[in-house]
């Protein structure tokens, strides 16, 4: 797969979809699913778009990443 993309800007980590399966795990780097990963892909959307490979945040499987990744994002907390 495509490899891992330097640090998003503000976060601790790089995004840990480290196998590319669409399942989101930690943007931030605090080792835990919360709001705080939705606010930090929402704020870096444009340059996540840009950037990233499309299969690390294209959780909706549209092939691009969008607001609906965000979404989707949003509604797994707690999973």
């Amino acid at each position: 797969g495509p490899e891992l993309p330097l640090t998003l800007p503000g976060a601790a980590l790089p995004p840990t979809d480290r196998n590319f399966d669409g399942v989101f795990d930690d943007v931030n780097g605090n080792r835990r699913l919360d709001f705080a990963d939705v606010v930090l892909l929402f704020n870096h959307l444009d340059w996540i778009a840009t950037n990233e490979p499309v299969a690390r945040f294209d959780f909706n499987h549209n092939e691009r990443v969008d607001f609906a990744d965000v979404v989707r994002l949003f509604n797994a907390i707690g999973d």
